[in-house]
């Protein structure tokens, strides 16, 4: 779940991007209620979208010999700001990135939606976000991650992905969500049990979770696009390419949470609450 995807961290976690609405706010047509989930999600989603695109496209071309990973940040931010008709709306990798995030968002808020208007239970609602959104950001993530390393990767042979690759997103994509939503709890209980105040240790443990764990998924996000950019590599050499980008790329994974689920997910949540009160049946609390 790059997608922390990330927390990503998930301070705006993905369970948490449409949540936090009364029943009587999701009352009214159903439509214009899935309208307010989608038009938030696109709106948060097109907002995030740049610096999370610049810094893969920029982590993805370090990785097959391009430009030093700061460099290609600060020319996809300079490029951006200066020609964003060309460096933005006119590049397809752009509407990949706003696709990914905005089907997360636009999953967790619909499943918000029904999950309020039905009056589902807390344990329902939270196992149909977390089921929802994880599967959709995975499989959006993995094809947008296999279309990157094809755009700006550095193979000659542009098709025939290995499944290692493939299979590598994936395993990245189940350590984000276990940083998310399984390893905080323990965490947590950790820094209580050494007398940190439980509402602090909580807070604490979802943000440092996701962060510390993206030195596991920058080096099996760089391991697999070593295997697609360069097939006929050793072992030995695959392990000192992925040694030398791991510092720089952990600080970049790290950094992309913040746009991608805490910026974003605070965004969507506004606009959730001002949509949905707007469409609310009359006489309903907004």
């Amino acid at each position: 779940m790059d997608a922390k995807a990330a927390a990503a961290a998930r301070d705006a976690d993905k369970m948490q991007s449409g949540a936090g609405a009364s029943t009587s706010q999701r009352s009214g047509p159903l439509w214009a209620h899935a309208a307010v989930d989608v038009a938030a999600a696109a709106a948060a989603s097109a907002a995030v979208a740049p610096f999370i695109m610049i810094i893969d496209r920029a982590i993805i071309e370090a990785a097959s010999g391009g430009p030093k990973l700061l460099s290609g940040v600060l020319k996809g931010c300079g490029d951006a700001l200066r020609r964003p008709h060309v460096a933005l709306f006119a590049n397809p990798a752009y509407y990949m990135m706003v696709g990914v995030y905005a089907a997360t968002y636009a999953a967790a808020n619909g499943i918000d939606t029904a999950a309020t208007r039905t009056d589902a239970s807390p344990a329902t609602h939270a196992a149909a976000t977390l089921a929802g959104t994880t599967a959709v950001n995975s499989t959006a993530c993995i094809m947008k991650d296999v279309a990157f390393a094809k755009m700006f990767g550095g193979a000659a042979k542009k098709a025939g992905m290995p499944l290692a690759t493939v299979g590598l997103f994936g395993a990245r994509d189940l350590v984000t969500v276990a940083s998310a939503f399984t390893v905080p709890a323990h965490l947590a209980d950790a820094l209580a049990g050494g007398g940190v105040d439980a509402s602090t240790a909580d807070t604490a443990a979802r943000i440092i979770s996701p962060v510390a764990m993206q030195a596991i998924c920058a080096p099996c996000h760089l391991l697999a696009l070593n295997l697609y950019n360069a097939p006929e590599a050793t072992s030995a050499a695959r392990l000192r390419a992925v040694a030398a980008l791991a510092p720089a790329t952990t600080l970049a994974f790290a950094a992309r949470m913040l746009p991608a689920f805490s910026v974003g997910g605070v965004l969507n949540q506004a606009l959730l609450r001002r949509g949905h009160a707007a469409v609310a049946a009359p006489g309903d609390p907004g």
